[in-house]
């Protein structure tokens, strides 16, 4: 008896040795929030270059960093972007008064996820500069002004990915939710389309996209706005803050989903609807089948919560198969381009709407993100295919299976085909007449072909 005593002593004692050196490691606080301070240095501004048609076009890429506490690392970055925002507004009613072509403005707002930061080295940074660049190569030459907000938070605090996926990322979870609940990121956003939200802006559109757990940041602080502007309608049009909201490969459960998803699901079926918040997952997504499953069936354990038989409680939303809207496919070969420097799966030059340009006859091929050809040497060599989960109407909101041919894991999002599907679907603000034919005529998909592990 004695012996048992002392083994479950002993036992005891290794969980608590153990537990608080697991506390010290995956809470380890960040070591710095601010990679790109404001003031006159205006670190937290570069300015970006594209050449279309031997003309070159610049834009701003701007930065607002958020410290561990979820709270602005730096207001001043803040302030930036909401003057630049409200100097491009105005540059449109100063154009109509000159007669210059200013034809509206294009904002693009970025959070990153796990295993990244604001550092000007991270390849988050550079990946979505490519998209701007795309963005600015499709736009400023119609007079579009075009500006980014890349949204940073201590997602790495350590310098091995590796080791901070695994170890670090109960408490790089727990950061993003801070993020999320206490305010200053809807206050960016909500700023941001207070300052778009004016008369003399007639063509203004506000994106935002969320990777991993800063998708889950971006969908924990949008939630309540979304499940009101879907239950309102048309009625909320101006209400809403952004015009197309994309989560990619988002750390969210299926349970978190659950009552936007039932909200959804008492609207008015209506085939054609304009997607304004779209859900990109893909299939193969090692860490939302790994390391997001594992915390959340740890964290429910810890707070007495013990339905863990429940798979919606600990299956992210993406992977859940009742919740499936579409499911997009790549028929053919694609290969990762060589060579595409700090970017390792994406250059701007190598989009297919942008470097098909010679080949477009009418406007469909800006906006059709139904069936997408991608061609090299002038031959095609691989589409995307968008389908409709047979007998599931999406409504505004798009719940997409993503082949792993086209997002291959949990980091890699920016890939040439998914960021070709993505801008045309951003296109959609301008071509919704197109749009609305596109999504009516979009093939059928049987649930038997969807996973769901």
């Amino acid at each position: 008896m004695r012996r048992i005593l002392l083994l479950s002593l002993g036992i005891m004692v290794a969980i608590v040795l153990a537990t608080g050196v697991f506390a010290l490691v995956v809470f380890a606080p960040p070591e710095t929030s601010v990679f790109r301070p404001s003031g006159g240095g205006r670190a937290n501004q570069q300015i970006r270059s594209v050449r279309v048609a031997g003309e070159d076009h610049s834009y701003p890429l701007y930065c607002v960093e958020f410290d561990d506490e979820g709270f602005y690392a730096d207001p001043g970055q803040k302030t930036a972007v909401l003057d630049a925002v409200r100097g491009s507004i105005a540059s449109e009613a100063d154009g109509a008064d000159s007669g210059s072509r200013v034809n509206g403005t294009v904002i693009l707002l970025y959070v990153h996820g796990l295993n990244h930061n604001a550092r000007e080295e991270d390849d988050n940074v550079s990946c979505f500069g490519e998209l701007l660049d795309a963005t600015a190569m499709m736009q400023r030459p119609r007079g579009v002004n075009v500006m980014g907000v890349y949204v940073g938070w201590p997602g790495l605090v350590y310098d091995n990915s590796n080791l901070n996926a695994v170890v670090a990322y109960l408490g790089r979870e727990a950061a993003a939710d801070r993020i999320a609940e206490r305010g200053d990121l809807l206050d960016l956003f909500t700023n941001v389309s207070r300052a778009r939200h004016v008369s003399s802006s007639k063509h203004t559109r506000f994106v935002i996209i969320g990777h991993s757990l800063g998708g889950r940041a971006a969908y924990m602080a949008l939630r309540p706005i979304m499940q009101r502007s879907i239950d309102e309608g048309a009625s909320s049009l101006r209400k809403r803050i952004a015009d197309v909201t994309v989560f990619a490969n988002p750390a969210f459960s299926a349970v978190e989903h659950s009552s936007l998803k039932r909200i959804m699901s008492t609207a008015a079926p209506v085939s054609n609807t304009i997607p304004r918040f779209i859900v990109l997952t893909s299939e193969s997504d090692e860490v939302l089948r790994g390391a997001f499953q594992a915390s959340q069936k740890l964290t429910s354990f810890f707070r007495g919560d013990y339905g863990l038989n429940d798979p919606l409680r600990w299956t992210a939303a993406g992977h859940h198969l009742p919740y499936l809207t579409h499911d997009l496919r790549l028929e053919g070969s694609y290969s990762n381009p060589e060579g595409n420097g700090a970017c390792p799966r994406l250059s701007a030059n190598e989009l297919e709407i942008i470097k098909g340009k010679t080949r477009v006859r009418n406007e469909e091929e800006l906006y059709n993100f139904a069936v997408i050809e991608h061609y090299a040497n002038g031959k095609k060599a691989y589409q995307t295919t968008l389908r409709r989960v047979s007998g599931r109407a999406a409504g505004e909101a798009m719940v997409i299976q993503v082949d792993e041919k086209i997002i291959p894991n949990h980091n890699d999002v920016f890939t040439t085909p998914i960021v070709d599907f993505i801008v045309r679907v951003l296109n959609c603000g301008y071509y919704e007449a197109y749009c609305r034919e596109t999504l009516a005529s979009l093939d059928e998909i049987s649930e038997d072909g969807r996973t769901d592990q």
